[in-house]
């Protein structure tokens, strides 16, 4: 699921993403299909990948510039393919418990210049795809889902 360090400390706060549908991205036969592999890991880290670009066009202005992508484990029947969309591209159907957070994974603070310019230029604009590949540059750091109250600390609104 793409997110945001924002997006993230209110799923921390609320007990989970929602309300539903959402938007994310998943291992999909199409996905399967279009790379050619059956790979699970593979695939995972595909749809993972488009996730965090989705994750930058989440970012506000005013929060870090921290791509943010949600591992979800969710029943099959709760997510459907959006068809036309990415062939990663899924809807779930419910709101997703904290309980159901696998991992997240984020920048680290080397991506921020990176994560910073693609998100200051526009969908569609002629520099989009340049800057967006400029985030792929930079690997996301893993973390278990019992460190999200630490994680979420580090970009905790300083008053």
């Amino acid at each position: 699921m793409p997110c945001s360090p924002r997006l993230l400390r209110e799923a921390v706060l609320q007990g989970g993403l929602g309300p539903a549908p959402l938007a994310g991205h998943a291992v999909t036969p199409r996905l399967a299909a279009e790379l050619g592999s059956e790979d699970e890991e593979e695939l995972e880290f595909a749809a993972m990948t488009v996730a965090s670009l989705d994750a930058v066009r989440l970012l506000a202005p005013d929060e870090p510039a921290v791509r943010v992508v949600v591992a979800v484990d969710v029943a099959d029947g709760l997510v459907r393919p959006r068809e036309g969309s990415d062939v990663s591209a899924v809807t779930l159907e419910q709101p997703v418990p904290l309980r159901r957070f696998a991992a997240v994974h984020v920048d680290s603070d080397a991506a921020a210049d990176d994560v910073a310019a693609a998100r200051a230029v526009a969908p569609d604009d002629p520099g989009e795809e340049e800057a967006l590949a400029r985030c792929l540059d930079h690997d996301l750091e893993w973390y278990a889902a019992s460190e999200l109250d630490g994680l979420v600390e580090r970009w905790a609104p300083t008053s």
